[in-house]
């Protein structure tokens, strides 16, 4: 039996940032949920955007949402009314799990917590992701979605193979399990070009997952990227820096959102 590790998780907290920032103390099973909550809604309702990660983070004032999307214009919509449409339903989302979890939010003695507040103002800021065919979450639901499309997988597979190269890695791995073809028995193929460090902490590697659903059932797709090594100190922050997308939208994007 292999001994693995996710390749994110082993490298949280040294070169890799979480993708939720807030403290709550023991009340933290309500934030957990309203987290899944906006991820669950935000990929539902925009599926088109190429979502790559969804950060949130939380302080007593506001909750400060930050989507990385290969295309941006399809969230911000004609003139950003798509921003501020998403930022209501998002609060629409927290006061109906208020009105219908208040229980879990009460404390023993029937207070409810600080902390309840903060979703009441939501800000949502977005980030463009440069080069999608670095991304291990596009790069796996693309594979996705052209199984469900019923082109052939080893076709999808060396095709994002190849891009990913082309892009600049130093290496990629994608590995398919199901029933491949059509076959009648479950089974899995991988294919890597390049090199993956799997212990090497400062290795930037990026790793994720997607399910296919097709007619012979889900096809589950795995991608490992090494990007490169990372010296030194390593921002685990990296948004706090980064411009975000301004509301305006160029011609090429108004035609390809409207």
């Amino acid at each position: 039996m292999g001994q693995k590790t996710h390749p994110i998780g082993f490298r949280l907290g040294i070169t890799k940032g979480w993708y939720s920032n807030w403290y709550a103390g023991r009340r933290m099973a309500p934030f957990i949920v309203l987290d899944e909550l906006f991820r669950q809604h935000i990929e539902k309702e925009y599926p088109k955007a190429q979502i790559s990660r969804i950060i949130i983070n939380r302080t007593s004032i506001k909750t400060h949402i930050i989507i990385y999307a290969a295309r941006p214009g399809v969230l911000i919509g004609k003139d950003g009314g798509q921003i501020k449409k998403l930022q209501q339903n998002l609060e629409r989302i927290v006061r109906k799990f208020h009105k219908e979890h208040g229980v879990i939010l009460r404390s023993r003695k029937g207070q409810l917590p600080a902390q309840r507040t903060t979703d009441s103002k939501i800000e949502v800021s977005l980030r463009e992701v440069s080069r999608p065919e670095l991304d291990a979450v596009i790069v796996a639901r693309n594979i996705a979605e052209q199984l469900e499309a019923r082109i052939s997988h080893r076709r999808a597979m060396k095709a994002a193979i190849a891009q990913a190269m082309r892009a600049g890695a130093q290496g990629i791995k994608v590995r398919c399990n199901g029933r491949l073809g059509g076959s009648d028995m479950s089974r899995s193929e991988e294919y890597r070009e390049g090199h993956i460090a799997l212990q090497t902490i400062r290795g930037d590697v990026d790793y994720a997952t997607a399910t296919a659903h097709t007619i012979y059932g889900t096809t589950g797709v795995k991608v490992w990227i090494l990007k490169g090594m990372l010296y030194g100190k390593v921002d685990l922050f990296p948004w706090l820096s980064e411009p975000a997308r301004p509301a305006k939208l160029s011609r090429k994007e108004k035609k390809k959102s409207g």
